[in-house]
């Protein structure tokens, strides 16, 4: 049997919506978590629900617990 085309489940899977970023304005599916550029993650009405600079805040946080517990490992 030849496929003629694409089933309907296709189709509701590939016919998404885009937005713009609230952050760097980059244009993405709408059911996206987190921007593909600028990696701001967003709530359900597509507004940034996490500040670049906490990002940046959280990951320094990490990377500092995760370097106080090499150390201590270390010695």
């Amino acid at each position: 049997m030849i496929d003629e085309g694409p089933s309907p489940e296709d189709i509701e899977r590939f016919n998404r919506e885009t937005v713009r970023c609230p952050e760097c304005g980059a244009e993405m599916y709408d059911d996206l978590p987190q921007c593909p550029r600028c990696r701001a993650w967003l709530d359900d009405r597509g507004r940034s629900g996490v500040k670049r600079w906490q990002q940046w805040a959280i990951a320094i946080v990490a990377a500092l617990v995760l370097l106080g517990l090499l150390l201590r490992a270390a010695f």
